[in-house]
């Protein structure tokens, strides 16, 4: 029959007019606050115009969803109060995370002087959290100074 479409037509049409409308299958990951600090060694704030601490969690993907990473600035002090993956200062993804650290220069290309290499790649910082849900997640992190 022409120009009649069967149930299972209809229901991908639904199913693809959900999606570019936003009615997408809920986030299976929830979030939780996380706040800290990044210092030196020796307690003093890392020496460049901006540095990022990045979150990255080691959890697995939940069907075809894969969980993002979490953003936080440092202020001048090395603190930083919130962090954000999916909204701003929404937190991060419970669970173990690898922490790196990016520190960036006033025009924002790579600060190398001021954190080690190792703490710039995931698969080398020795730094990691457990982020926990609905817990206390303060972190102070000691970074060591780059050549």
């Amino acid at each position: 029959m022409r120009g009649r479409c069967s149930a299972t037509q209809a229901l991908c049409l639904i199913s693809t007019l959900g999606l570019w409308t936003g009615c997408a299958p809920e986030n299976p990951f929830s979030t939780s606050p996380v706040s800290g600090r990044v210092t030196y060694d020796d307690g003093q704030p890392i020496a460049a115009a901006t540095v990022i601490v990045h979150f990255i969690p080691q959890a697995p993907a939940v069907g075809n969803k894969h969980p993002q990473p979490a953003q936080a600035m440092l202020q001048p002090d090395g603190s930083f109060a919130f962090a954000s993956t999916f909204a701003r200062d929404d937190g991060a993804i419970p669970g173990h995370h690898k922490i790196v650290i990016e520190a960036m220069n006033a025009d924002y290309s790579p600060c190398p002087s001021a954190v080690d290499v190792q703490f710039s790649d995931p698969d080398q910082s020795p730094l990691s959290v457990e982020v926990l849900a609905g817990g206390e997640n303060h972190f102070e992190l000691s970074v060591v100074r780059g050549t």
